[in-house]
């Protein structure tokens, strides 16, 4: 689950959440990718937190061009 205030959703002015799934980038060693996570500007330092356990795992850090559905920690 990663929560933020992207800027593509409500302008940023309200708290969201997603449910993505998170993975190993294979094009940067030591970096996770959450799939499915639509989040954009704005969301940057949001947590990515466990389904399950409530840990933190990660954070929203980055997207690439052209990848609309991946955010990067």
């Amino acid at each position: 689950v990663a929560v933020g205030y992207p800027s593509n959703f409500d302008s940023g002015s309200v708290m969201k959440q997603v449910l993505g799934w998170i993975g190993e980038s294979s094009h940067e060693p030591g970096t996770m990718a959450m799939n499915e996570n639509p989040m954009r500007s704005g969301n940057s330092g949001g947590a990515w937190f466990a389904y399950k356990s409530g840990d933190a795992v990660g954070l929203n850090s980055y997207s690439k061009r052209g990848d609309s559905r991946t955010m990067y920690s």
